[in-house]
């Protein structure tokens, strides 16, 4: 089986090997230790400042909330050390907001084909939340896992 080793563009080193010769006249492809993506400037500043004066001018944003329970129950224990910030979700549906999900789902696609080749649809990617932080209410994020609160 003859492997070819790969370049990374990305930190300009020498990868491990990501495809080998099967013999059969089709490469295959071998398994990453380390998968990992980096990108950066997926969007330019003035991208970024665009996006931040909109979202905060037309989201719906609510009180974050990081607790330990589960939908519906009235046992749930809420933490405002783990998180303190406003949220809103942000629409797959308006025009502006959709070139921006695009421009992600074209990173996340061309990820997945690199590395791992599942079958996925931009139709089942999840709601986007676009999170304010401030120092006004000591905007916090700190450890805790996204697990059974909905």
């Amino acid at each position: 089986m003859a492997v070819r080793s790969a370049f990374c563009l990305l930190c300009a080193q020498a990868c491990l090997p990501s495809t080998a010769d099967s013999g059969l006249g089709r490469e295959i492809r071998l398994p990453l230790a380390y998968p990992r993506q980096h990108v950066e400037n997926l969007f330019t500043a003035e991208q970024c400042d665009r996006i931040r004066v909109r979202a905060t001018r037309e989201l719906n944003f609510l009180q974050a909330e990081v607790g330990s329970g589960s939908v519906g129950s009235t046992s749930v224990s809420l933490s405002t050390q783990a998180r303190r910030a406003r949220f809103a979700a942000v629409p797959k549906d308006n025009f502006f907001y959709s070139q921006i999900y695009l421009r992600l789902w074209e990173l996340i696609n061309a990820t997945n084909e690199r590395f791992w080749r599942f079958a996925i649809a931009s139709r089942t990617m999840e709601f986007m939340q676009y999170s304010i932080y401030s120092a006004d209410d000591r905007g916090t994020y700190d450890w805790h896992e996204d697990v059974g609160f909905h």
